[in-house]
């Protein structure tokens, strides 16, 4: 059981979903996506610094934004949730991300061209 506390165990366990996702078929990857922004959402949520949930987030959006055209339409008819709610959900955190880069940028012993 996840503590619902630590953010920790947030991200590591939607770290965990993402790494299963390149073993599964469409529905299962969805259904995974779902439950993997839920979670690194409230691990950015209980941990505005963390750097790594900030990346997560956006390898999110990106991953999304690649689907193609059937993946986005069985998304919208297996869950009556189109995909472009993810998206307008997002928009806040992206002020958040946005927000989050000068974090990222005091943190000592680290800079943006380490991950580039």
């Amino acid at each position: 059981k996840i503590d619902q506390r630590n953010s920790e165990a947030h991200k590591w366990y939607a770290i965990s979903l993402g790494s299963r996702g390149e073993f599964q078929g469409v529905k299962e990857k969805i259904l995974d996506g779902f439950e993997f922004k839920s979670h690194i959402d409230k691990a950015a949520e209980l941990n505005p610094g963390d750097h790594i949930t900030h990346h997560l987030l956006g390898r999110f959006c990106y991953e999304v934004s690649q689907l193609s055209w059937i993946e986005r339409k069985m998304a919208s008819t297996l869950f009556a949730s189109p995909l472009q709610l993810v998206f307008l959900k997002q928009s806040t955190t992206s002020s958040k991300l946005s927000d989050s880069s000068q974090t990222v940028g005091k943190r000592t012993g680290f800079s943006l061209l380490n991950v580039i």
